[in-house]
């Protein structure tokens, strides 16, 4: 029985691939997704890599339902918060593409290069007439900010993920992304400007104290204080999510 395009592209196997190799390919995907070969620069993809295989499985037969399904397991992600990123299917969703990675090796894998994600180009025009369509659109702006992000399209998500707050100014996962992408193009003020009025709307989000850590050991003199308490911060938030291990990478590099 032949499998939609969604899934042989997810799957990396052709449309009439057999069952067999459907479910050992997505076996394979899956193990990887969890697996520590993943370099923490990339937890992001793998953990939304991992929520559409699931996606995909719960209705094999109906691709509208699938997109609905995974809607819906984006949306508990970020409702959800720190209590995701202490979840173990997939690595760590929350912990976004790393921040600093096109600063410097991922803490975990120095010797892995960060690779950015492909770009869907047909579902990106997809989700651009919906939001065009529809200026309300959140799903659509947030799938669209997130695949930029991923990519390493810093403007691309910027741009996008602005439209979403400003129709939800509380969105604490958009505009700590934005302030991320903000880091990644050499604008420290507007990241660390952003970082802060995320951490207002939530004071708990290990995400936001890690990536302020960072912000403030860059800093000129560094700020390894601050820093410092940051990361604990998220060791103490997230003590058994790949965040809090990164965490504990730098405050281990640093000296008190």
């Amino acid at each position: 029985m032949a499998i939609d395009r969604e899934l042989a592209s997810l799957l990396g196997v052709s449309e009439d691939a057999p069952e067999a190799e459907v479910n050992r390919r997505r076996q394979e995907l899956a193990e990887f997704y969890e697996s520590a070969d993943v370099p923490p620069a990339l937890h992001e993809w793998a953990r939304l890599q991992a929520l559409k295989l699931v996606a995909q499985q719960a209705a094999p037969t109906a691709p509208r339902s699938r997109a609905n399904l995974l809607d819906k397991l984006l949306t508990s992600w970020i409702v959800l918060g720190s209590l995701v990123l202490a979840a173990v299917v997939g690595g760590v969703l929350l912990a976004k593409l790393d921040p600093f990675a096109a600063k410097e090796p991922a803490p975990r894998a120095a010797e892995a290069p960060v690779v950015p994600v492909p770009l869907d180009e047909r579902r990106l025009a997809e989700l651009s007439r919906i939001a065009e369509q529809d200026p309300g659109a959140e799903d659509a702006l947030r799938e669209l900010g997130q695949s930029y992000f991923v990519a390493g399209q810093w403007q691309q998500a910027i741009n996008w993920l602005t439209r979403l707050v400003a129709i939800d100014g509380t969105d604490v996962r958009a505009i700590t992304d934005i302030g991320t992408a903000s880091f990644n193009l050499g604008n420290r003020k507007d990241a660390r400007d952003l970082w802060l009025a995320a951490l207002a709307l939530a004071p708990g989000d290990p995400l936001v104290h890690y990536s302020l850590g960072y912000l403030y050991v860059t800093d000129a003199p560094p700020n390894t204080a601050a820093a410092r308490k940051e990361w604990q911060t998220v060791v103490e938030l997230a003590p058994n999510s790949n965040l809090a291990a990164a965490a504990q990478t730098r405050l281990a590099a640093t000296t008190p």
